[in-house]
């Protein structure tokens, strides 16, 4: 493996860890402001399937090179990469506190109108489906598809009872309060 791929390697596990630092101190704030969470098994599988992801696309190009895309692809697929972490920093910076890896609702949560939420619904599920595109392409691992496919299957259902635990509870909020 050389040292472009080991670089990238080292930026995601650093980027996973000051991720997990700002869920765990946020995931605590919220509970304590007496934030909801719901489904929260879903939660985390979905973002099980999303650290092991990678992982198996790490592997499968270092021991089962099937498939070797040119060097511009990878150039490509880089910046890509670059742009879809700076989208989800983007996303945490903007909700700051708000922001947890699972699925919390809280009456006063009004983050759509920040940052990249004005653009898009769930930008950063849509930073991480583009994070797995581009580190396929990078590390030749086009089997992990089936990873993939689990994330985003694991995705869809998350996404939806996502908006529809956040509906419903901010309006039983509303009408008894």
């Amino acid at each position: 493996m050389d040292f472009f791929k080991i670089s990238i390697i080292i930026s995601l596990v650093l980027g996973w860890y000051a991720e997990w630092r700002i869920h765990r101190r946020n995931y605590k704030f919220l509970r304590d402001q007496g934030a909801v969470e719901s489904s929260p098994r879903v939660s985390q599988v979905l973002y099980l399937i999303l650290k092991l992801a990678p992982i198996f696309i790490v592997f499968e190009g270092a021991f089962y090179p099937t498939f070797q895309c040119e060097i511009n692809y990878k150039v490509f697929f880089t910046g890509l990469l670059a742009l879809s972490s700076a989208l989800r920093w983007w996303a945490i910076d903007s909700v700051n506190m708000l922001w947890t890896y699972r699925c919390l609702a809280h009456p006063q949560m009004r983050h759509y109108a920040l940052g990249p939420y004005r653009f898009l619904s769930h930008p950063e599920y849509f930073s991480r489906l583009l994070d797995l595109v581009s580190l396929s392409i990078i590390f030749d691992g086009p089997l992990s598809g089936l990873v993939f496919g689990m994330m985003a299957t694991g995705l869809s259902i998350r996404l939806a009872m996502a908006e529809q635990s956040h509906y419903l509870v901010v309006r039983s909020l509303k009408s008894t309060g």
